[in-house]
């Protein structure tokens, strides 16, 4: 092969290769990885492609592979008259080792290529780095009978495509709609005690606004935390909270912290990849005051979710300012989440504590929400209606899980609207499945929908026990 002719493949097979894995990272991007969609030119898809099935980042490793034959042949692995004859080709044939289409091709790049074209995911490299280690020992002296011009071509489409492969691996995260994430507690380095209590509530409302996100239920970590012998209100760093993620078969951990820089204050959002252990996301920013951290949080909590393959779309419509979903007042935030500690252990405190929430932030509406439902747990149900009535008058201050919460207690306990209290239901579940069969337009099918509020932020300590709308034993 010429030097001219070997540089005119290279070129077309790099632009090729990037065009391919471009086409199918839009693809991933944009539906996390929807099944059902064949993606990339007929003669550089996987098997999988084909099948239409879930995608990961192995299906790269076997387009390189395509390259790399077709490089090192001088023809494709695949060929057809018809995008249907390729793709019964890959799906049935086993191409002819390079080594037989060009006696040039060193044993050991012949076994790299066979490797990468398994049909069989679990027989293929599983990783980029896996084939990156390979690579690296083919790379040493040069192979007597490789002509210099096709070692060079060969070695620079490895560095080049195999540099994308590994990024690609390393920035591409998947999340399924039956994934759960679980949400570590806040690493406070500073010297103040209120930030835990107040971001911590904060950071579940932030992340539970978008139906994108599955968060693991806080009933579902706590005993998770009492199986490994810990105890369940132990504080759930980001080490605790991956070994509940392996445990519960979650997909990510999101970790959290903040730091004293002295004239400002340092946020960090990172999101975790369970298996591996290693860091799919992470954001920082800086909080130049206390009354700045709240909605600083809130914007690092929308570029995550970004990171971690949100779709634009979803980002925009479900991303409502932190401080107006909860509070820019720290202190606020810390009675409220303070009044969900004693509601959850069924403490008359729990009022007093949501009605001082109310008294440093009259527009916290997720104070309305628990007031309500703590004063019907004991039987008072016009206190009750009241201040359920006060969350819904500032329904643009709640997030959408907390709004239907809001309206399906309201239309119950004040008005006893029926037709409202099935149109809240409606509307829940439009934009949260989960909410979808789970609660009825009966009473006596809505008390026994406890299991409902394991999703909202926190408010699964003041649902859990399935008595929202009868007398809580005192």
């Amino acid at each position: 092969m010429t030097r001219r002719a070997c540089s005119l493949r290279l070129l077309r097979l790099i632009r090729t290769f990037f065009a391919l894995v471009g086409e199918a990272g839009q693809e991933r991007d944009a539906s996390l990885t929807r099944t059902g969609m064949a993606i990339g030119t007929a003669g550089y898809m996987s098997p999988e492609q084909i099948k239409k099935e879930r995608l990961d980042a192995r299906t790269d490793l076997f387009s390189f592979g395509l390259v790399l034959y077709e490089m090192a042949t001088g023809q494709r692995a695949f060929a057809g008259d018809t995008a249907e004859a390729v793709h019964q080709a890959i799906l049935h044939q086993t191409p002819a080792p390079a080594q037989d289409v060009n006696v040039a091709v060193p044993g050991r790049l012949n076994a790299i290529i066979a490797k990468a074209l398994e049909k069989d995911r679990a027989q293929r490299y599983q990783s980029a780095a896996d084939l990156a280690a390979d690579l690296e020992a083919f790379q040493g002296p040069r192979h007597r009978g490789l002509s210099k011009w096709l070692t060079a071509a060969v070695l620079l489409l490895v560095i080049v495509a195999g540099g994308w492969i590994y990024w690609r691996t390393r920035n591409t995260f998947k999340l399924s709609a039956q994934d759960t994430v679980v949400l570590a507690d806040l690493d406070n380095r500073t010297s103040d005690p209120i930030f835990d209590d107040a971001l911590n509530t904060a950071l579940r409302v932030a992340f539970e606004q978008t139906p994108f996100l599955n968060l693991l239920a806080p009933d579902k970590v706590r005993g998770t935390l009492q199986l490994v012998h810990r105890p369940e209100d132990a504080k759930l760093t980001a080490e605790s909270a991956r070994e509940v993620c392996l445990r519960t078969h979650s997909r990510a951990v999101i970790a959290s912290s903040i730091a004293d820089a002295g004239n400002h204050f340092d946020l960090e959002l990172d999101a975790i990849d369970c298996p591996s252990g290693r860091t799919i996301a992470r954001v920082k920013r800086e909080a130049g005051s206390r009354n700045e951290i709240v909605r600083t949080l809130g914007v690092l909590g929308v570029e995550l979710r970004r990171q971690m393959g949100e779709p634009g779309d979803s980002l925009q419509k479900f991303s409502k300012p932190l401080e107006e979903a909860t509070s820019s007042s720290l202190e606020a935030l810390q009675l409220l989440s303070q009044g969900y500690r004693h509601h959850s252990a069924r403490d008359e405190a729990s009022t007093l504590y949501y009605q001082r929430a109310i008294e440093v932030d009259p527009n916290l509406a997720l104070a309305y929400v628990a007031l309500g439902a703590r004063y019907s747990n004991v039987g008072e149900m016009e206190l009750a209606s009241a201040a359920e009535k006060k969350a819904i008058e500032r329904s643009d201050r709640l997030t959408g899980p907390a709004r239907f919460l809001a309206g399906t207690l309201y239309y119950d306990l004040g008005t006893g609207e029926l037709e409202r209290l099935i149109q809240s239901t409606s509307n829940g579940s439009r934009h949260f499945p989960w909410i979808q069969g789970r609660t009825s337009t009966s009473l006596s099918c809505f008390k026994r929908s406890g299991n409902m509020s394991a999703r909202l932020p926190n408010l699964a300590n003041l649902y859990a026990f399935c008595r929202l709308l009868r007398p809580m034993p005192t």
